[in-house]
């Protein structure tokens, strides 16, 4: 099940490959690195839910930058009595749920999802 975040309307947190390489090449840090630290600040955060989002936003011909999604997040999130640490939260979930990125914590005992494995085409 995909997590979705709902900012005006809801979007599925597509935490993908290219997602996590945007999130990486616009933030200048590895995801990995993030994630295993623990220490997400307001850039990180903002710029994993707009990396999510590129994708989804995209499909229904929305326009899509880190400073539109820092405004719905202010507007709709923040400004709407939600706390950075449930956005946190939410946000980093969705991360590991993806089978892509995990914490120590989470990898303890568990194998990998696998299930985002594809073969390319021919």
């Amino acid at each position: 099940m995909q997590t979705k975040i709902k900012l005006g309307k809801e979007y599925p947190l597509r935490f993908d490959f290219n997602a996590l390489a945007e999130f990486e090449a616009m933030h200048g840090q590895s995801c990995l690195h993030v994630v295993a630290s623990g220490n997400i600040g307001f850039l990180a955060i903002r710029n994993l839910v707009w990396a999510a989002l590129i994708s989804p936003m995209a499909d229904e011909g929305e326009p899509v930058s880190p400073a539109i999604i820092g405004v719905m997040l202010q507007d709709e999130w923040i400004d709407k009595g939600k706390t950075t640490q449930e956005l946190v939260k939410l946000v980093m979930n969705s991360v590991r749920e993806s089978g892509l990125v995990s914490s120590k914590e989470n990898d303890k005992g568990k194998k990998s999802p696998g299930k985002r494995s594809r073969q390319p085409k021919n």
